[in-house]
């Protein structure tokens, strides 16, 4: 993944001659063709740490877990509200 300032990629669009008009598909074609030919001025962004990455996991499993919790308890309530 590399850190592209906006500025540079305007710069870099308007070398390409493009005709102006802005779509997803001009930028993202602009955008691979700049990583292509100017890497060497692109700063890559480091990845996260094994430590970050295990965090991501332990929130992701307790926020599965909330949801469940929540579900539950709703489905609860409701076989609850039907019997009585």
């Amino acid at each position: 993944v590399f850190g592209v300032n906006p500025k540079q990629a305007a710069r870099h669009r308007e070398v390409m001659g493009n005709s102006g008009a802005k779509s997803d598909k001009a930028d993202a074609h602009a955008l691979a063709d700049m990583v292509r030919t100017r890497r060497h001025q692109l700063r890559e962004i480091a990845a996260d740490s094994d430590q970050a990455e295990a965090v991501k996991v332990v929130a992701r499993a307790h926020q599965t877990m909330i949801w469940e919790r929540t579900r539950h308890m709703l489905r609860l309530r409701s076989a609850l509200r039907d019997y009585f």
